[in-house]
């Protein structure tokens, strides 16, 4: 079988491996689509100094069952699956295991049931616990960002405002939520502006950037929610402890590793997503043959206008 490895800092190579074999527990998937997140990104740039090479990458695998090992019941073979957790999936097959495994819904089309994407953003809105009339600012305009101004929207905040660089991903922010949006350069006196220096009740920093992640607590109000959703890797972060301290905010940190947890909020995601509350169509933008992974990798590092995900589709 095909499988794309990360060989070094920038360069994808294509490798014939064995098919592997289900153990126990676990399902073979043929690959039908696998998100390229933003958090690969990183090990792709050489950003991560513990990234070791050859990588074999890819964990928001969808795809079809083609073997079953000892023990599982369900999936059945055949049945289009998305998995909450997993890796491996720019590959042809890829074995996973069964209980982190979701039926796609009828309906969804398999490169938009990116089960992994979708429990992240839900189960962080769990976490967010934002009240109805809050004030909300949102640093950044990625594919998570954007599923966030969306599950945000239907809670009637008083406010919800996107900080992002590009102007094309400022203005589908609005369009699908946000009662405003700005550059990052300009967020910070637009909620001074806005609050009369008093604050917001939320930030969400989804971007996993230092610089917008020290940013955060200056717009927010005394026992505000600071909500760290982007994923921050590599070398340390220096924040404003102090300051987080001084105003007893609450940081909630966004992510998540219990299985049980990820299914869950895998399940929601994809229900929200089929009923069209979430609109992924508009995110999934770009989509690459498995061979053209680099390419992939490539755009997603430049983000042209338009970008907001890519796909790769093996099939």
């Amino acid at each position: 079988m095909r499988a794309m490895l990360l060989t070094n800092p920038g360069r994808v190579q294509a490798e014939t491996r064995p098919i592997p074999t289900p153990g126990p527990g676990q399902v073979l998937l043929r690959t039908a689509a696998c998100g390229l997140c933003a958090s690969e990104l990183d090990l792709f740039l050489g950003h991560n100094p513990w990234q070791e090479y050859p990588a074999l990458l890819g964990h928001e695998v969808v795809g079809h069952v083609a073997a079953r090992g000892p023990g599982v019941d369900r999936p059945q073979e055949g049945d289009l699956v998305a998995a909450a957790i997993a890796g491996g999936g720019y590959a042809d097959l890829t074995t996973v295991d069964a209980a982190v495994t979701l039926p796609v819904p009828p309906g969804l089309p398999p490169h938009l049931a990116l089960a992994e994407p979708l429990a992240c953003a839900v189960n962080a809105l769990g976490a967010i616990s934002p009240a109805p009339n809050d004030r909300i600012v949102v640093l950044g305009a990625g594919f998570l960002g954007l599923l966030l101004v969306q599950l945000l929207h239907p809670l009637a905040p008083q406010d919800l405002l996107v900080a992002a660089r590009r102007p094309d991903a400022r203005a589908l922010a609005r369009e699908l939520g946000a009662t405003d949006a700005c550059h990052p350069s300009d967020v910070q006196a637009r909620v001074a502006e806005g609050t009369a220096g008093t604050g917001v009740d939320v930030v969400i920093e989804a971007t996993g950037s230092e610089a917008m992640l020290a940013m955060a607590a200056s717009m927010l109000r005394p026992e505000g929610t600071l909500a760290i959703v982007g994923y921050h890797q590599g070398h340390g972060r220096q924040v404003p402890v102090h300051e987080w301290n001084w105003k007893a905010l609450r940081i909630a940190n966004c992510h998540f590793r219990s299985p049980d947890r990820m299914v869950d909020g895998a399940r929601r995601g994809l229900a929200l997503a089929t009923r069209g509350a979430l609109d992924l169509r508009r995110l999934v933008t770009h989509h690459f043959p498995l061979p053209q992974l680099q390419r992939a990798f490539d755009v997603a590092a430049e983000r042209p206008p338009g970008f907001v995900k890519a796909v790769i589709l093996p099939g």
